[in-house]
């Protein structure tokens, strides 16, 4: 499934949205795994293997990024799906303590597996849009990570 990176950056703030649209393909691959970082840390996010992979992507290395994807993909899924169990024990409400903690937590998954993304547009779209739309952090704070990463 393709993303629509127009129609995603029509849902981040303005500011963030320029910001990203400004970045060269280096600075994105960094925008996008700072961000995921930011995410995971806010979300409390502990997960080894998304760790690791977070870290292969830091480092650049590519076959270890291959190798770590089905197993973030997995762990979003799981994550996802303990959020859905909770939502359920919850009656439907997906204010919850244990929902929103897990939701987020999924969210932050989600935004290692975006920095992953081989396309750098893709890959810092998509995590901006989980760090700010599904961990709910600031969007000044990730336009500040995205200000840092412009070329001058």
């Amino acid at each position: 499934m393709a993303i629509d990176t127009d129609a995603t950056l029509r849902l981040l703030d303005k500011r963030l949205a320029t910001a990203i649209r400004k970045l060269n393909p280096p600075a994105r691959r960094a925008f996008a795994v700072e961000v995921a970082e930011l995410a995971m840390d806010r979300a409390g996010l502990t997960d080894g293997r998304v760790r690791a992979a977070h870290m292969a992507a830091v480092k650049g290395d590519a076959a270890r990024v291959a190798t770590y994807r089905a197993e973030v993909e997995a762990a979003v899924k799981r994550l996802d799906d303990e959020a859905h169990d909770a939502d359920e024990r919850a009656g439907g409400s997906s204010a919850s303590p244990e929902y929103i903690a897990t939701f987020n937590l999924a969210r932050a998954a989600n935004a290692v597996l975006a920095a992953l993304d081989a396309d750098t547009l893709v890959a810092a779209v998509q995590a901006a849009y989980e760090a700010t739309k599904g961990v709910e952090i600031d969007a000044d704070d990730v336009r500040a990570i995205a200000d840092k990463h412009t070329t001058r």
